[in-house]
């Protein structure tokens, strides 16, 4: 500990940084298992097939896949993501937010982010259909 710092202080920070830790290594583990689910049942290609018998148009048979998974990974992790950004955060005095406006900065929060992912997705979906040797070489460029 830091002999200029109270003692308390370091002890409650030390708590807040082991909480934290756990809520980001839970996130981490539910994130393998959704992952190795999608790809270990056939999920992920099973899903495919299903929308391409809706469409056959690449970008939205790309923003679909893209919006669904979304959805689902932010429904299966939202408990964490108000455990870590809301409980958390009120135990230590961090944060006198209330739930309404936590929740609708949450709402933001998702909405920007799936935005910049649909981007991106479809940038990276591009770039592989585009070119499929060297995609990975314009990707770093980006």
């Amino acid at each position: 500990m830091h002999p200029l710092i109270d003692k308390e202080k370091q002890k409650r920070a030390k708590k807040y940084h082991k909480d934290n830790l756990k809520t980001s290594v839970a996130t981490c583990i539910i994130s393998g298992i959704f992952i190795a689910a999608l790809l270990g049942f056939d999920i992920s290609e099973n899903f495919v097939v299903f929308i391409n018998a809706i469409t056959n148009a690449r970008f939205l048979i790309i923003l679909i896949y893209f919006t669904v998974f979304y959805i689902v990974y932010t429904l299966i992790t939202m408990p964490l993501a108000y455990l870590d950004g809301y409980v958390i955060e009120h135990k230590y005095g961090f944060s006198t937010q209330n739930f309404k406006a936590w929740l609708k900065d949450w709402m933001k929060s998702f909405f920007v982010s799936f935005i910049l992912g649909a981007i991106v997705f479809e940038i990276i979906y591009l770039l592989t259909n585009i070119s499929p040797t060297l995609w990975w070489l314009w990707l770093s460029v980006i």
